[in-house]
């Protein structure tokens, strides 16, 4: 087996672990099947978008399996997807939880990464990286999905008053 596609199916199975364990202590949420299978529909959307202008386009990052088509819809689906199921657990937490999982998320998803690579970011700097992308790009994916998932679904959170 491809090195590549082993790191690609650790990380996913590293992210499907955080979000049973977010589901487990998300007291009060609920994900059900629907909701999963809606997560994962928006983040093939998501994912693809997010892929074509950020990485491929703006060259922000690239994949080590390239951006051929099968593997971005994969990882559109199960990274970005698993990403926007966490993101269904939200909706019942206060403004603290939501910051704590969001960089609690990204910064799982950037160890896993680092122990298994496949990405790599473009920055100049690793600092950079790590401040932009887990602290700030977490949180704004988060609440932007948040947003989302309540014009879509109208799913009721409350940090967000409409």
């Amino acid at each position: 087996m491809n090195e590549h596609i082993f790191n690609f199916i650790v990380v996913s199975v590293i992210q499907f672990i955080f979000l049973s364990i977010h589901y487990y202590f998300a007291k009060g949420s609920k994900l059900s099947i629907k909701h999963l299978c809606g997560a994962l529909l928006i983040g093939l959307a998501v994912g693809l978008a997010t892929d074509l202008i950020w990485g491929k386009h703006f060259g922000l990052f690239t994949y080590y399996l390239g951006f051929e088509p099968s593997f971005l819809f994969l990882n559109a689906a199960l990274s970005y997807g698993l990403w926007i199921a966490n993101v269904f657990l939200l909706h019942n937490q206060s403004l603290e939880h939501v910051i704590i999982w969001s960089l609690l998320l990204g910064f799982v998803y950037e160890a896993a990464n680092f122990f298994y690579p496949v990405w790599q970011w473009t920055f100049a700097s690793p600092i950079t990286e790590y401040l932009v992308v887990t602290i700030l790009a977490s949180i704004v994916f988060t609440w932007l999905m948040m947003l989302t998932l309540r014009i879509l679904y109208k799913i009721r959170f409350k940090l967000i008053p409409f």
